[in-house]
């Protein structure tokens, strides 16, 4: 350790012994008395630049580390066996037409066949509307079912059927049925390892109200809800529909990286939680559709879960003079058809159906934090002759072979496969962590000053030696004056003696 030297040349000296053995660059050539003072000076204003270039490189790391930038990582991986996709499909045709009053039926027809284009979409949104108006079990027997619809099911070369579906109503499509979800994999690519569905459309059973002819398929996260209205394929009748994927993986960093939410549940912003279902940001949209009838309409939409706790919360307003109350907890209650609070109910639930589009549904759903995306490629060829005779004499056995083939088939094909078994990663990592940030530091510090560890060791040392030579200097001090004052008093003490013997012995005389 620097020794400590007399209170005097206290500062001088030490400074003097920290540059003759100071590890930083430059500060021995800057401090050193046998350096000429132009020396001095040009290696004090070097050491004192590099110092402020090395403060700036480390404030602007410090600066950029609480910014908490990510950049981004693709990696593939080849990691068999793979989860297989939940599979969603749905017949276009939400309601049968044999479930419809020939009389409604007519009516439809003619509504919708004279329109012009703009009319014929919103009499199409308000017959839709009034669907709704239909109780769960009588809407659930209109639709399609999954007897008549699934002629035949084979998944990775061994027979499926309906047991391997699991159905839920679609305010869109009617009754819709997922396959996989029980979380399946599959070892290999390709179509003997993927799905193939024959399914029935029922195109005889179409009504005026369907916008297209076919079943409507959508590949998604088993573990999620899925929402065919918004995403998804088309496959066509008498045409087998070819969808090869390849799994695509998205890893977001949380907090205080992004807002994303960790994989999860979170039943605040998913009503479908209730049910199993995982969060993501599409069964966040609905689920503040759902609290927006509550807010506004005082009611539920049937189609969706009903949280009764939130929707008393929420429903506070009153409502046609009458309050919130369960048996009306439902926006289209049939049964209440007469009920002055139905009416005003039904009639907010179909204005805010057409206002849908105007409504911020994403506010409040942050992206999910781990997120499982499918990449497609879609193709389709038309079924052989000899298979659509072969499905037509199922469907219409009384039918001749020239009435089948005139008639539009109803048989749709579905081939669904990994394409291969490569995993895309897309995986947000920091631009700066903890260790970067001291490695920045570190580095900058030691390119320009030859700044390390020991250095802050050795400043730190002269810092304690000038603090201890500063303590004794006012120690010194402090004795110095007490010593004055002493001699001073003993001065004074002894002048009065001698004026006192001088006094006696001039008496004396």
């Amino acid at each position: 350790m620097l020794t400590a030297p007399s209170p005097p040349s206290a500062v001088r000296d030490l400074t003097r012994q920290f540059g003759d053995r100071c590890s930083m660059h430059g500060v021995g050539r800057a401090l050193s008395p046998n350096t000429r003072i132009g020396e001095r000076l040009f290696w004090s204003l070097l050491v004192l630049a590099m110092s402020i270039w090395a403060l700036h490189s480390v404030l602007s790391s410090i600066r950029l580390y609480y910014e908490y930038p990510v950049s981004t990582v693709i990696t593939q991986d080849f990691s068999p066996p793979l989860r297989f996709p939940g599979v969603t499909f749905c017949n276009m045709n939400r309601m049968r037409k044999s479930k419809m009053s020939n009389k409604t039926y007519d009516i439809i027809n003619q509504a919708l066949g004279w329109s012009t284009s703009d009319t014929r979409v919103e009499l199409t949104r308000q017959i839709k509307g009034l669907l709704d108006s239909l109780p769960s079990h009588r809407a659930i027997a209109a639709g399609h079912s999954l007897t008549d619809t699934l002629v035949s099911c084979v998944f990775d070369s061994r027979i499926c059927g309906p047991a391997n579906f699991t159905a839920f109503f679609n305010p869109v499509y009617g009754n819709c049925f997922v396959f996989g979800s029980n979380l399946l994999s599959v070892s290999n690519p390709g179509k003997l390892s993927g799905l193939t569905l024959d399914l029935n459309a029922e195109v005889e059973e179409y009504t005026p109200l369907a916008s297209s002819l076919g079943i409507k398929v959508l590949l998604h996260d088993p573990r999620t809800m899925p929402f065919p209205q918004d995403a998804g394929f088309t496959a066509t009748t008498g045409q087998v529909t070819s969808i090869g994927f390849t799994e695509k993986r998205v890893e977001m960093l949380s907090e205080p990286y992004s807002d994303c939410l960790t994989e999860g549940y979170h039943p605040r912003l998913n009503i479908f939680s209730q049910s199993g279902y995982l969060y993501n940001r599409e069964s966040c949209m609905r689920s503040n559709f759902q609290k927006q009838l509550m807010k506004v309409c005082g009611c539920c939409s049937k189609w969706y879960p009903c949280d009764r706790k939130l929707l008393r919360e929420l429903s506070s307003k009153k409502i046609s003079g009458q309050t919130w109350n369960e048996s009306t907890m439902y926006c289209v209650v049939p049964s209440l058809a007469k009920d002055v609070t139905y009416r005003s109910s039904q009639a907010c639930y179909l204005t805010q159906l057409q206002q849908i589009g105007q409504i911020d549904l994403m506010s409040g759903c942050p992206q999910p934090c781990s997120n499982v995306l499918y990449q497609t490629t879609v193709s389709a060829s038309h079924l052989p002759i000899r298979d659509l005779l072969f499905f037509e004499r199922q469907f219409h056995p009384n039918l001749a072979t020239l009435e089948r083939l005139q008639r539009q088939p109803s048989i749709v094909r579905v081939e669904v496969y990994f394409k291969d078994m490569l995993t895309e990663r897309m995986v947000a990592v920091p631009v700066l962590d903890g260790n970067k940030l001291l490695g920045n530091i570190g580095g900058q510090l030691g390119l320009l000053l030859g700044f390390s560890l020991v250095t802050a060791v050795e400043i730190l040392e002269l810092l304690i030696n000038l603090a201890t030579a500063a303590v004794l200097k006012l120690r010194v001090a402090q004795l110095s004056t007490v010593k004055v004052g002493r001699d001073n008093q003993d001065s004074k003490e002894g002048g009065n003696a001698d004026n006192e013997k001088e006094r006696g012995v001039d008496a004396d005389m």
